[in-house]
């Protein structure tokens, strides 16, 4: 179970390794571009003695401002960053932040699709070995990092344990979809929950490599 948390794990940080590295590069294009080239296109076309459209005069002025004040803009970035980091994991923000971060465009889908993986894999292990699925539901409530997540996943379990069946226990919550829930309910009326958690399971995982694809491919034009 924990070799396949690590290969999931894994598997979306490789998968953003090239996303990254597009909008770095991006980034640093765009600073060249702005403290080196421009100045250089700003004295050829001030020579001509014509009067330049307003974009050109912003992105000049632009260019100015960031030779004259990069570095202190840098040091500015770095030191939000660091408080902002720091600020994200205290415990009382923390909570609302994992919420906030399932929610925010591309990102928010690519956190779900690979909580999905590791609950329904989780699951379907549990159950296929023998052991109580009660049991899979608090050993996923440990394992789950997002606080949001994690305190639905500990409702789930409760619900479970007065005898509420799962699939209508996941459908109390936002966060799991429907098709999710139907495919639980067919495991349960059929008898063959363990093998249809798996299968869910894998689903789910090809979902998780096509919303890093889609992930990737909005990336990259910008």
């Amino acid at each position: 179970h924990l070799k396949k948390i690590q290969e999931l794990r894994a598997k979306v940080l490789v998968a953003m390794i090239y996303p990254a590295f597009l909008m770095v590069s991006g980034v640093l294009v765009a600073i060249l571009f702005s403290t080196y080239l421009i100045p250089k296109l700003s004295i050829l076309l001030e020579s001509t003695g014509a009067e330049l459209p307003l974009l050109a005069r912003w992105m000049m002025a632009s260019s100015d401002f960031l030779r004259n004040y990069g570095l202190w803009c840098l040091l500015f970035g770095i030191l939000a960053g660091i408080v902002g980091w720091q600020w994200a994991k205290s415990e009382s923000v923390r909570p609302w932040w994992d919420e906030k971060k399932l929610q925010l465009p591309l990102f928010g889908n690519l956190l779900r699709t690979k909580f999905f993986v590791l609950f329904l894999e989780t699951l379907g292990s549990v159950v296929q070995n023998g052991l109580p699925l009660l049991r899979g539901l608090q050993l996923m409530e440990k394992a789950t990092s997002n606080l949001s997540l994690r305190k639905q996943v500990g409702e789930v379990a409760i619900e479970v344990a007065d005898g509420r069946s799962l699939s209508r226990a996941l459908a109390k919550r936002d966060v799991f979809p429907p098709s999710l829930t139907d495919i639980l309910r067919v495991g349960e009326q059929t008898g063959r929950m363990g093998e249809t958690l798996e299968k869910a399971g894998r689903r789910y995982d090809k979902e998780l490599s096509k919303a890093i694809d889609r992930l990737s491919a909005m990336i990259q034009p910008a």
